[in-house]
């Protein structure tokens, strides 16, 4: 398990990952700095516990700032793994199933990424602000590899409701971000960053 621990007047914003033997046992810790990201944080505590296994894509877990690694013990072993991405958008699938406000045929998009009836494509399912010089927010999809990046004067959830407006598939989380934007806070998406985000999905196209 990887996760983003914020600035504190000791330290600057670290990545931690925590690692257990068993589940009784004290977690084995080690952190690294934000902007190396969480797969150092995840290398970095198997080198601490001396462990060899060969981490997996991951899944996030909240958005953005907890990731759960698979991992297999060595090459080869493992084989359902080894079809991470397809695990892992079958888990947002689930999720987006079972969420009161998704509609139904978005789970069975991606659904259909899982299985195969439809080409893999990325859906926008976290962020991250690592950024050594400022907090510009990074539209991420479920393997947390990178779709667009927004200037530092965008919020999260605000990137979030641009992505759904530029025609972005989205993750469960990633659309309540997006809500809370639209509706909580009722703003609409700013033009300017709904191009960003359309540029960067029709590239994919």
């Amino acid at each position: 398990m990887v996760t983003y621990c914020g600035p504190t007047d000791r330290r600057g914003a670290v990545w931690r990952g925590s690692i257990k033997r068993s589940a009784t046992g004290r977690a084995i810790t080690a952190s690294v700095p934000s902007h190396d990201g969480p797969d150092a944080a995840a290398v970095a505590v198997l080198a601490r516990a001396g462990l060899s296994w060969r981490l997996l894509p991951a899944a996030s877990l909240d958005g953005g700032n907890r990731y759960a690694y698979p991992a297999e013990l060595a090459p080869g072993e493992g084989a359902a793994l080894a079809e991470g991405e397809r695990a892992i958008l079958a888990m947002h699938a689930a999720q987006l199933l079972t969420h009161s406000a998704a509609p139904y045929g978005l789970a069975i998009t991606v659904a259909d990424l899982a299985t195969g009836k439809r080409r893999l494509e990325p859906i926008a399912a976290g962020w991250r602000q690592d950024h050594p010089d400022d907090d510009r927010v990074t539209v991420t999809d479920h393997l947390r590899r990178p779709l667009f990046t927004l200037p530092d004067t965008f919020a999260p959830v605000h990137a979030m409701a641009c992505a759904k407006a530029a025609g972005w598939i989205l993750s469960a989380d990633s659309l309540d971000a997006a809500k809370r934007w639209t509706e909580e806070l009722q703003q609409q998406p700013d033009p300017a960053g709904v191009a960003v985000a359309r540029e960067a999905w029709e590239a994919l196209a």
